[in-house]
């Protein structure tokens, strides 16, 4: 199981999303007879390290502004056996993703059939060798790129 934080929306199957704010030990909510004194001081720490690990993922699932242009993230990433393309496309524009190899040659290419935000499944993904790929996301003469890792 994979945690994330998310803001709304839906979330792919086997991550669960947890708010970042509902890190709390059990004594925050009543006295126990649990032995983890220790423990109990440490969840200040744990909450912002948890939070800031978070933030660097691409585990959370963006906001976007409707009024931007186009916009990706990839996750989870690094990756084994599935792997998401969230994002947004402007309204009307004819768009696709193409996951290239690092040498280049293009192993997967899918026109999207959506107009403003999306969350897409790329199927096929457990079939792909573990390393490095580039995913492109394309609309009319813009392209943006993210970075995958497979394991």
């Amino acid at each position: 199981m994979s945690l994330g934080a998310q803001s709304g929306g839906n979330h792919p199957p086997g991550i669960t999303w947890i708010s970042p704010t509902h890190h709390r030990g059990h004594r925050l909510g009543c006295q126990t007879a649990c032995p983890g004194d220790s423990l109990q001081s440490l969840i200040p720490h744990l909450r912002s390290a948890v939070n800031t690990e978070l933030k660097r993922t691409c585990f959370s699932t963006p906001i976007y502004d409707q009024k931007a242009t186009l916009q990706m993230t990839c996750y989870p990433n690094p990756s084994t056996h599935q792997l998401y393309l969230n994002g947004y496309v402007p309204q009307n524009q004819l768009s696709y993703y193409q996951i290239l190899s690092m040498d280049g040659r293009i192993l997967k290419s899918k026109t999207l059939t959506v107009s403003g935000s999306f969350n897409e499944k790329v199927k096929g993904w457990d079939q792909f060798k573990p390393g490095v790929y580039c995913v492109l996301l394309t609309e009319s003469n813009h392209t943006i790129r993210q970075k995958v890792i497979k394991l």
